[in-house]
């Protein structure tokens, strides 16, 4: 286990390169080193860095919303906010909090994977062990603010050992990424989490109707591509890779936006579907998986 500054959760840490374990520094000043790779990882203000690629669109496109929100306490809302992006914000937010509660035991050490500046505040760590890790540094400080223990880092490349997180929080980052990405980002979520853990992940409903809609007026209009992916899928498509990886469906949840309903289902088919422009999936780890 290590132990030191900016590592206040008793998990053990592997190296994202060669997956050997790391010795963690006794002081900021130092370097979270793999001696079988010899692969140094800088600790930033206190924050683990354990960044691996270049600066892509996706993480050039958030950092410049970062930029433009730091200060804000809902992720990813650039300045000045809208009144009706707020609103949806924090129905956002709402729906997350109540899947958690609803499927994640109180006391679960939880990871979330994408966690920006820190969604889920006070709800998430007061009942829950709360890790946090995301690619864009400068929206951590915000989230350890709120009481996560944060990690600068790739969510297809976890710095974490196997079997060791109650559960693994990702969302709103699957649609981001594009095959055979969202395959690796499945299988991540899935080791980390101990048998029986479970895997939380929201997205976008490809069998939206409003979704429908708005990807056929942007073909009727000739629009170019979005700045970043956004990857819709079924709620079946999604639940086919979690297969593959070991994770089960426990059951599916419809936010009817802009609303704040949700509605829960047992399987991937249910007749509010196309009214549901994300759903959230709780998927289990088999007890046989490694």
């Amino acid at each position: 286990m290590s132990a030191g500054l900016g590592a206040p959760l008793a998990v053990t840490h592997r190296c994202p390169r060669c997956h050997a374990v790391l010795t963690w520094p006794a002081s900021a000043q130092g370097a979270i080193t793999c001696e079988a790779c010899h692969a140094a990882f800088p600790l930033i203000d206190g924050i683990p860095s354990f960044e691996l690629s270049g600066h892509d669109r996706v993480r050039a496109f958030f950092s410049e919303v970062a930029s433009r929100s730091l200060g804000s306490n809902i992720a990813y809302i650039p300045e000045p906010e809208s009144p009706a992006f707020k609103r949806q914000a924090h129905v956002y937010a709402a729906a997350v909090a109540r899947v958690l509660g609803r499927w994640v035991p109180y006391g679960t050490l939880v990871l979330d994977v994408g966690c920006g500046h820190g969604m889920l505040r006070e709800f998430a760590t007061s009942h829950y062990r709360m890790a946090g890790i995301d690619f864009v540094f400068r929206m951590l400080p915000s989230a350890r603010a709120q009481g996560y223990a944060v990690y600068h880092g790739e969510a297809t490349a976890l710095p974490f050992a196997d079997n060791q997180f109650g559960a693994a929080l990702c969302t709103e980052i699957l649609n981001q990424y594009e095959d055979p990405a969202a395959e690796v980002l499945l299988g991540e979520l899935s080791r980390i989490c101990v048998p029986n853990g479970l895997v939380i992940l929201s997205t976008m409903n490809r069998a939206s109707a409003l979704r429908l809609l708005v990807r056929f007026a942007r073909r009727l209009s000739g629009q170019a591509p979005m700045d970043v992916p956004q990857v819709s899928r079924t709620c079946r498509s999604v639940v086919a890779i979690a297969e593959r990886h070991g994770l089960l469906l426990s059951e599916a949840a419809w936010l009817l936006s802009p609303t704040r309903a949700l509605t829960f289902s047992q399987s991937c088919s249910t007749v509010v579907a196309p009214l549901a422009t994300n759903y959230f999936v709780c998927l289990r780890k088999r007890s046989d998986a490694s």
